[in-house]
């Protein structure tokens, strides 16, 4: 797990992108199932590229629980 002062990867880059660029253009927060669905166009698992930011405490565990369903990721 990179630590805060790492830079992002270029998938963690595109994530923020996507919710940031939502936010601004509809002034709300997109669903996660909207960020996945635009990730997995382009190759990327959403829930995989958010458990690899770096976490702030004690409690390493995830904190969704819409990451956590079987369901979530890219059908290949």
């Amino acid at each position: 797990m990179a630590t805060l002062t790492h830079p992002l990867t270029e998938e963690q880059q595109l994530l923020i992108d996507i919710v940031w660029t939502t936010f601004v253009e509809h002034a709300r927060f997109p669903n996660f199932f909207y960020v996945n669905y635009l990730m997995c166009q382009q190759g990327h698992d959403a829930a995989k590229i958010l458990y690899s930011f770096p976490g702030i405490g004690n409690d390493l565990e995830p904190c969704s629980g819409l990451v956590d369903r079987p369901r979530v990721g890219c059908l290949v």
